[in-house]
């Protein structure tokens, strides 16, 4: 990617930051921009583009200082949305990208058109039980525990997945649930229940491996919690991406996990297996909208072997 193009997309997620709320992400990225145009040897001397971007800046920080007690809930426009598929898709293959891109859907609030992004998917057979788990985790996010049910129980009676990944949803669904305070009777991976309409599933037979990460152990090796060891469930998931997130109440954690931070040694856990990886920071925004408003959402990707 060209300078030029660089430039240009770091001005489109600064935007775009600030179209949805994230008034401290949006002046970051912009001040980010700054810098390395600043340091560039070929636009260090356009200084036409350096006022526009210190422009921006002012704007954002002319929106922080009228911030009350934060933005109302923001329903964003189609245009907007697919902007936010487009930025926040980084994988090389179609179908990693077309689930990274429902996925960043999700983590900016926008819940229903990522359960139709999802649900598209699925029904294309892209993988499935990725796709799946992610449509409990919006269920979730949306505070309507009983939908994730409900789209359980329609997968058993359709048929929708083999037996053995059944029973790999089947145990997802519980622990979320339970995680959420929710107890609930789920038909068993081999028990009958009335039928239903065979959901008509293409399933792709080459598919790109993910082991799916349903929480994390980091040992924080400086800052205020060096030697300490914090336990995280996982939110949601795209490829080697994993979005976790922290309370309010315990932003001290969440100081020490800045974009860019390295993670050595991370234990992650997984539905078949526990294994050790490193990570790297790559996203930190506040949630502004649903119930988890006002809680860090901290992306984390996780080094391939």
């Amino acid at each position: 990617m060209s300078e030029k193009e660089q430039i240009k997309r770091a001005l489109r997620e600064a935007s775009l930051y600030k179209t949805q709320g994230l008034l401290e992400e949006s002046r970051e990225k912009y001040l980010e921009l700054l810098n390395y145009i600043r340091e560039s040897q070929k636009f260090s001397t356009n200084q036409e583009l350096i006022d526009a971007v210190e422009k921006k800046i002012k704007e954002v920080e002319k929106s922080i200082q009228e911030f009350e007690q934060g933005p109302k809930t923001l329903e964003l426009s189609t245009q907007v949305q697919d902007l936010i598929k487009n930025l926040f898709t980084f994988s090389n293959t179609d179908e990693a990208a077309a689930v990274e891109g429902a996925v960043a859907l999700a983590k900016f609030g926008q819940y229903e058109r990522a359960l139709e992004e999802f649900q598209s998917l699925l029904e294309k057979g892209i993988m499935p039980v990725v796709t799946a788990k992610n449509i409990i985790r919006c269920y979730l996010s949306m505070n309507t525990p009983e939908a994730a049910i409900e789209e359980f129980k329609k997968w058993h009676s359709q048929d929708t997945f083999p037996p053995e990944e059944l029973a790999n949803l089947r145990s997802f669904v519980k622990a979320t649930l339970q995680k959420a305070g929710v107890e609930a009777e789920l038909p068993e991976a081999g028990e009958i229940l009335p039928a239903m309409p065979r959901a008509k599933t293409k399933r792709k037979k080459a598919q790109q491996m993910i082991i799916d990460i349903s929480g994390v152990s980091i040992r924080f090796d400086g800052g205020p919690l060096k030697g300490q060891t914090v336990d995280f469930d996982v939110d949601f998931q795209s490829s080697n991406t994993v979005s976790i997130v922290i309370s309010t109440n315990q932003k001290h954690v969440a100081d020490c996990l800045e974009p860019g931070t390295r993670l050595e040694d991370m234990q992650c856990y997984s539905p078949i297996t526990v294994f050790r990886s490193n990570g790297i920071v790559s996203r930190k925004a506040t949630i502004k909208q649903g119930p988890r408003k006002g809680d860090y959402m901290i992306d984390i990707t996780i080094e391939e072997d």
